[in-house]
C-alpha cells in the first residue's frame, strides 16, 4: 500500500471518495475521522471541503469529536480544532527552522545521509 501526505485533498484516494459520493449521492449521507486534525490540518482547505461534502449531501464528522454543526456555538468549536493542527505545524517549521539555524551559528551543519552513506562512515570510522 502506498501512502501519500499532502498538505490538502488533492489526493487519490480522497478524490476517488469523491467521485463514489457523487455517483451514490444520495445513498451515504456521512464521512467520518477520528479526528479533526484527520481531516485536514489546514482550516481553510477543511472549510472549502465540508462546503462541497455538504453540496453532495454528505456531512463531515468525527468520532472522537463530534459536532452537530446545526448549533451555532458548535461553528466555533469546529474553528478551534481546525486552526490547532494549522498552528501546530507552524510552530513545528519554525522550531525547526530555528534549531537549523542555531545549529549553523554554533559550527555545526546539517545533511540527510543514505543508509549507505551511514553504513560506510561506520566502517571507515570516521565522522562526516
Amino acid at each position: 500500500m502506498k501512502i501519500i501526505q499532502q498538505k490538502n485533498f488533492n489526493r487519490p484516494s480522497w478524490n476517488d471518495l469523491l467521485i463514489y459520493l457523487k455517483k451514490k449521492k444520495s445513498k451515504i449521507d456521512k464521512v467520518l475521522f477520528t479526528k479533526w486534525d484527520r481531516f485536514s490540518r489546514n482550516a481553510g482547505d477543511a472549510y472549502q471541503m465540508i462546503s462541497i461534502l455538504k453540496k453532495l449531501g454528505v456531512e463531515a464528522q468525527t468520532i472522537e469529536q463530534p459536532l452537530d454543526l446545526f448549533i451555532p456555538e458548535n461553528k466555533m468549536m469546529l474553528a478551534i480544532y481546525l486552526a490547532a493542527p494549522e498552528v501546530e505545524n507552524d510552530r513545528r517549521a519554525l522550531n525547526t527552522f530555528h534549531g537549523m539555524r542555531r545549529a549553523r551559528k554554533e559550527g555545526g551543519w546539517l545533511a540527510l545521509l543514505s543508509d549507505t552513506q551511514i553504513k560506510l562512515q561506520k566502517m571507515a570510522n570516521i565522522s562526516l
